[in-house]
């Protein structure tokens, strides 16, 4: 005799059916929306939204590093730091790599054993970091 009520392993493929296609859903539209111009069709400038998700503030600019008052507070803004987000600026000054598709490159998340986007994100946070002290010491 047959029972007409689900049992529990029709509603457990059920739900990780509708899981797969919803996962499946997500996947197709981020790769569809996902290539969206970085610059303007007509005049080739930086679109707003893209300088604002790079982030304009570079410490080791060249019209910055000319100040001297600056060139002073750097290297107290870099030491006030979080010693994991002082290894990372230390290394990208010295021109270190985040990452590499060659395995034989030294690049700053092989050499801190962490992945690359940990490593641009406590980057950007580390950059926050020096901004934000050396705009407090200008104001000084």
């Amino acid at each position: 005799m047959y029972d007409e009520r689900l049992d529990f392993w029709e509603v457990a493929f059920g739900r990780a059916l509708k899981k797969l296609t919803v996962t499946i859903q997500d996947k197709v539209w981020r790769d569809t929306n996902r290539s969206k111009p970085l610059e303007h069709a007509e005049t080739g400038e930086i679109l707003a939204h893209v300088v604002e998700a790079a982030g304009t503030s570079d410490p080791f600019g060249a019209e910055e590093l000319f100040r001297k008052d600056y060139r002073e507070q750097l290297p107290a803004a870099i030491g006030s730091l979080a010693p994991d987000k002082r290894r990372i600026i230390k290394m990208c000054q010295e021109g270190f790599p985040i990452d590499s598709i060659d395995p034989n490159v030294v690049t700053i998340s092989k050499a801190l054993n962490l992945s690359e986007k940990t490593v641009r994100t406590k980057r950007k946070q580390a950059l926050a970091a020096l901004k934000k002290f050396l705009e407090k010491g200008d104001k000084q």
